[in-house]
């Protein structure tokens, strides 16, 4: 890379990311292998910074526990119907992996949410 500064389209998906919600950004080998890698480096964080100046986290986090909550009722129903045939489990695919940690909380009748709060020291 023999370029500064990030063109238009790279700034605009370094800042995308950043209102997506994700928890960091990978540079890639251009990096490394430019002729300008701490500009760059600075370049990102910098543009990190004024995205995150505008990013909504309430809105954010409530979409992250709107979905948790649907993951977790359907691990529920799923353990509800389950357990009364005998079964010794459940199976879950998933690409997250949250589904089984829900089946497992819904088959010891808590919740993720209520025994996260319930380990917090006052």
């Amino acid at each position: 890379v023999t370029n500064p500064r990030p063109t238009r389209a790279e700034a605009t998906d370094i800042a995308n990311a950043v209102l997506d919600g994700v928890d960091g950004i990978l540079l890639g080998a251009e990096t490394l292998r430019g002729e300008y890698p701490t500009d760059c480096v600075a370049t990102i964080a910098q543009i990190c910074r004024v995205a995150e100046g505008v990013f909504d986290y309430f809105t954010h986090y409530d979409s992250l526990m709107v979905a948790a909550q649907e993951t977790e009722a359907a691990m529920r129903a799923a353990v509800n119907k389950v357990m009364p045939s005998g079964a010794n489990g459940v199976q879950t695919l998933n690409h997250a992996g949250s589904g089984g940690k829900s089946v497992a909380f819904a088959a010891a009748g808590t919740s993720p949410a209520t025994d996260d709060l319930a380990s917090e020291e006052p």
